[in-house]
């Protein structure tokens, strides 16, 4: 299983870098995000920053995202990343549907323990620009979770699944973004009760190059 995930991300490495190598438009993203975790019934939360990428080149999409965050609620770190390849369609002026495959991780590291996880994913993002300087996005998508460990005893790990929505608005040269995305994996193996899901709030700027 980790062989094929990590197959997976070096593919999807070597076709986003492709796409940069010949992007017709890159943006970027930077703002703040509230992590939410909850495992066993447990919750937590961690603020933190985020770094969103995307690459297009005609209806190729490639984006990449990272999020770091520390303390608040947990005595440790949250490290968290994802990469996905896309292929745009439009079927009308104002929307755009996109299809795509992608590979993440999450970790979270409180002291004295670790929960680690990759997952593999597919599914679709829709976008309706409701005026020039705004637009609404949904998104949703589901997979698998690899290579799962948590406090060094590794599990089976079972179905991934993700949604989001999203706003953004034209605020001087680029555009101010909310959103909020919510992710959910089992740990199977020896303890197949655990569930972990996390909240996700962000807000954010967004500019093109």
């Amino acid at each position: 299983m980790k062989k094929h995930f990590v197959i997976a991300t070096l593919a999807l490495a070597s076709m986003s870098l492709s796409g940069l190598a010949v992007a017709a438009d890159y943006s970027a993203q930077v703002g703040f995000e509230n992590y939410g975790i909850h495992v066993g019934g447990v919750g937590s939360s961690v603020p933190g920053g985020f770094l969103h990428t995307h690459e297009r080149f005609g209806n190729l999409d490639f984006g990449q995202r990272v999020f770091g965050g520390a303390g608040a609620s947990i005595d440790g770190s949250v490290l968290t990343g994802s990469m996905n390849a896309g292929y745009l369609i439009h079927p009308e002026q104002h929307l755009t549907i996109k299809p795509e495959i992608g590979v993440g991780y999450i970790g979270i590291h409180p002291q004295g323990s670790h929960m680690d996880t990759g997952y593999a994913y597919g599914g679709a993002k829709v976008s309706y620009q409701v005026f020039p300087s705004i637009g609404l996005d949904a998104r949703g998508v589901f997979g698998r979770d690899f290579g799962t460990a948590v406090s060094n005893m590794h599990t089976l790990g079972g179905l991934y699944y993700s949604g989001s929505i999203g706003a953004d608005a034209k605020v001087g040269p680029g555009f101010a973004t909310i959103s909020y995305q919510y992710q959910s994996m089992p740990f199977g193996g020896g303890i197949a009760s655990l569930n972990l899901s996390t909240d996700q709030y962000r807000i954010g700027y967004r500019i093109s190059f």
